[in-house]
């Protein structure tokens, strides 16, 4: 509930204490900041809250949870379409639409230091639910931006980022700071093996190609049902719902995607 620029400290911090730690979105805003984390969760006594081995430990016992609030993975339209292609075989096709809206120039969220930026601190929950949808992480990254001159934070924040994922599937994400109010303000497209899911606005979930009744009426984007799972992995020491690599791999992607900007070339992860 602070901003971007303290996450990563007082998350160390809670968890050198022994806490069980859910932070906000993003976890970190440098890749200094993600090898802290990082390094601060391999000293901690390995326990199933953090590497996802099943163990008997007791309530409360074992290394501290940790888990970033990418909420949409929870939501009942995530798990509905994650069910949907689970047995697909195949790569994904995936198109998300962010109509994110515009800023202030002076915002603290665009402030590198201390909001890392729209890319680095809001992008990251429509990488995390791409990679949760396909299973797969992302392994290169290509971005573009918006141009004007002079320049102006409208167009500045608005990007198009393409990004492959290990498994083959290719996710699009299409971040609009110049779009209508008007406009809801997430659409999701996700197509493979002939089928298709259209989520609007975490309101609406749409399934062809097999029958599966719609999510009609339900605005849910995970935020109870992401409490829901922290608390009870915690209860019953299980491990967290979000492995440790799948949080790494989202802020690395989110670092691509500035040196890309940056750069003019795609990029490509460490696998």
């Amino acid at each position: 509930a602070t901003r971007h620029d303290s996450h990563a400290r007082l998350a160390i911090r809670a968890l050198k204490a022994g806490k069980h730690v859910l932070v906000e979105k993003p976890p970190v805003v440098s890749p200094e900041e993600l090898q802290e984390l990082l390094a601060c969760l391999r000293g901690l006594s390995v326990g199933p809250a953090v590497y996802g081995s099943p163990g008997d430990s007791e309530e409360g016992e074992g290394a501290p949870l940790f888990m970033v609030g990418y909420n949409r993975r929870f939501s009942l339209h995530g798990r509905r379409t994650k069910e949907f292609f689970r047995d697909s075989g195949g790569p994904l096709l995936m198109n998300y639409r962010v109509n994110a809206g515009p800023l202030p120039a002076d915002s603290w969220i665009r402030d590198p230091e201390i909001g890392g930026g729209r890319i680095i601190g809001e992008l990251c929950h429509f990488v995390d639910y791409c990679c949760f949808i396909s299973g797969s992480p992302v392994v290169a990254v290509q971005a573009e931006r918006l141009r004007a001159t002079p320049p102006q934070a409208t167009y500045d924040d608005s990007v198009a980022v393409v990004m492959r994922h290990r498994d083959g599937s290719v996710s699009s994400i299409v971040y609009s700071c110049v779009g209508s109010a008007e406009v809801p303000k997430e659409r999701l497209e996700v197509h493979g093996e002939q089928c298709s899911v259209v989520t609007d606005d975490f309101s609406t979930t749409r399934f062809f190609g097999k029958e599966l009744p719609p999510v009609r009426g339900v605005p849910d984007k995970g935020h109870q049902r992401e409490l829901e799972v922290f608390f009870q992995c915690i209860r019953r020491g299980e491990a967290a719902p979000m492995p440790i690599t799948e949080i790494a791999n989202v802020s690395r992607v989110t670092f691509a995607v500035e040196e890309a900007l940056r750069k003019g070339i795609p990029i490509i992860l460490e696998e």
